[in-house]
């Protein structure tokens, strides 16, 4: 069985020593075109953020690499 987790999916992105989330469900206040917020993540920066995750982290909008 495959594990759903943060080191196997392909929006997890290694960044100057961090490991990053590029996925387009977790926006800064307003989603990508064709993205829902019914299953999204806004973070609300003005400067822009964006999320650190661990390799064991799992989420529903992974997909594999």
């Amino acid at each position: 069985m495959l594990c759903e987790t943060c080191k196997t999916c392909k929006f997890w992105k290694k960044e100057n020593h961090e490991s990053v989330c590029d996925n387009p469900h977790f926006f800064e206040e307003y989603p990508p075109h064709g993205i829902s917020k019914k299953d999204s993540l806004c973070y609300p920066y003005s400067e822009g953020g964006y999320f650190l995750t661990g390799p064991e982290f799992g989420c529903i909008h992974w997909s594999q690499k």
